[in-house]
């Protein structure tokens, strides 16, 4: 597969400036996928820990949606499903993994109906057969979907980032959260590792549709790691690189270097037309940026791919409107990362029942939502409060609400959308194009149908 590697910046820099940011845009071309199917290997993790005992209606979401996910699986997928407590239990196949058809489908359910709550809950355990299981099949692209209604409390932290090391660039993770005992920062930083996605769901209902929506979004994927090279200039540093879509998490601390200022970052798995966008920082010596002169403070490139490396740049200006200009995409996810922090606050404030302080946090993210547009985090924070006046961030606080509730909004915060960030700063017009195999209608940027996994064009 291909890659297209662009750089979204405002050069010009004012004379105290010693810091670029800018936003990296990693684009798989489309047109690229291969015709043969790619070899697939999929785990699902799902929480059988005594807490998924009440109320019962979690246990059976468990259920169903493992069942529903068993029932995108596209023939020839290997899979397995893992029940987790205290420990990882293999709940089919008996061993190893098996390839999903007709046969293997209905066996595989008929297990999953027999998944019972007792137990603790540490995760590591459960990621490791993960990780076991899918080291049988080095070729295929990797995925897992885990489950939990608790916190990881049966072992350490330091235990679980032992078992998340060991993970990275093995296989990719979706994490989901239900109920009101699962900790965000938990399932942001197991994600963050093994390069995911973590929300959660309110109503257990909806945790099938969810589950779908993973698996089949897991079997369009046809590239295994795509790892993107990053090096400073001599007299600049790589300060820091995060993952900004389509969810927010920080991945510098995930960078391996290779050789002196020179890093590689491994990206995970990707599907044709896919998109992602990284937020990258440099630090630089005031005097090595002169004036009137483009100076190159690093540049970005596809490890594994062709194409030159693509620079970031800096331009020392006297000209105090062209130094101020911020560009639309870096405009856009600084907002998004105010977002995430007033959420934050908000929750921490929140538990400790300090409501006035939690209700100024969340009226804070409302008035971000305005800056800029983002209707799921408008929809989730209409959960927790009253809007009086949205642009100067008047809200009063719901009365009862649910953890479940408030941890919803506050994962939302890190899931970005393109309603600012595409070119001219205006809304992406959503548009649909039906499937010519199976006439189903499928958003226009998708170049593969989730129900024939077929080319759609």
């Amino acid at each position: 597969m291909e890659f297209d590697l662009q750089v979204h910046q405002n050069k010009f820099l004012s004379e105290g400036d010693t810091t670029m940011t800018a936003v990296v845009t990693l684009a798989a071309k489309t047109g690229q996928a291969p015709e043969a199917e790619v070899e697939a290997a999929e785990v699902l993790l799902v929480d059988c820990s005594t807490s998924m005992r009440w109320p019962v209606a979690k246990i059976v979401a468990a259920r169903q949606a493992a069942a529903a996910a068993i029932d995108v699986l596209r023939d020839g997928v290997f899979f397995a499903v893992v029940a987790g407590t205290t420990r990882a239990r293999q709940v089919y196949p008996e061993r190893g993994m098996a390839r999903a058809d007709r046969w293997s489908r209905t066996e595989a359910k008929t297990q999953v109906w027999t998944l019972a709550a007792d137990g603790g809950t540490a995760i590591g355990t459960w990621l490791t057969m993960a990780g076991n299981l899918l080291a049988e099949h080095p070729g295929a692209v990797r995925h897992a979907i885990l489950l939990t209604d608790g916190q990881n409390q049966a072992e350490s932290s330091e235990q679980l980032g032992r078992v998340l090391d060991a993970c990275e660039g093995r296989f990719t993770c979706d994490a989901r959260g239900i109920g009101e005992d699962w900790d965000p920062a938990e399932l942001t930083r197991i994600v963050t590792v093994l390069r995911g996605t973590a929300d959660s769901v309110v109503d257990e209902k909806d945790l099938a549709e969810d589950f779908r929506r993973l698996t089949e979004h897991a079997m369009l994927k046809t590239v295994p790691d795509v790892r993107l090279r990053l090096a400073a200039m001599p007299f600049s540093r790589l300060d820091f690189v995060k993952q900004v879509h389509p969810m927010e998490y920080d991945l510098t601390g995930r960078l391996q270097r290779t050789e002196a200022n020179l890093m590689e970052l491994s990206t995970g798995a990707w599907s044709e037309g896919e998109e992602r966008e990284y937020l990258v920082g440099f630090e630089f010596s005031p005097g090595e940026v002169t004036y009137g002169q483009d100076t190159q403070l690093g540049w970005l490139q596809v490890a594994s791919g062709p194409g030159d490396p693509v620079p970031v740049i800096g331009n020392r200006t006297r000209d105090p409107v062209e130094a101020t200009r911020i560009d639309p995409k870096v405009q856009k996810y600084t907002v998004q990362g105010e977002l995430a922090q007033a959420m934050d606050e908000g929750f921490a404030a929140y538990q400790a029942k300090d409501l006035e302080k939690a209700q100024r946090a969340w009226g804070r993210a409302v008035r971000l939502t305005v800056e800029s547009p983002n209707d799921e985090m408008r929809k989730r924070l209409a959960q927790l409060v009253d809007v009086i006046d949205a642009a100067k961030g008047d809200v009063r606080l719901k009365e009862n609400l649910t953890r479940s509730q408030i941890m919803h909004a506050v994962l939302g915060s890190r899931i970005s959308t393109y309603e600012a960030a595409v070119a001219g700063g205006g809304p992406r017009e959503p548009r649909e194009i039906p499937c010519p195999h199976c006439g189903s209608r499928h958003p226009a940027e998708e170049r593969l149908c989730p129900k024939t996994f077929r080319k759609i064009r």
